[in-house]
């Protein structure tokens, strides 16, 4: 499990590399990106959900993922529940 602070950046790192390790190079990924285009289609984001909860301990539902508009909404989410 990766060790995430309350901060942010950190967070933002860790869901990257998760991103990163599905074959979803986060290139031009911010805060502003979209979550269709940051994490595709819905089977990927049930795979990066499950990577973040394995990764950092933070479960997130199909539900979280709908509601969040944006990347950095995510990191939002994550950071704090962590």
């Amino acid at each position: 499990m990766i060790t995430v602070r309350n901060e942010a950046c950190w967070t933002r790192e860790a869901i990257a590399d998760i991103v990163t390790a599905l074959g979803r190079p986060p290139v031009n990924l911010d805060e502003a990106t979209p979550m269709p285009e940051a994490l595709g289609d819905s089977l990927d984001a049930i795979e990066v959900a499950l990577g973040v909860e394995r990764r950092i301990g933070v479960a997130l539902s199909d539900d979280d993922l709908s509601h969040v508009p944006t990347f950095g909404a995510l990191v939002d989410l994550i950071a704090e529940r962590t």
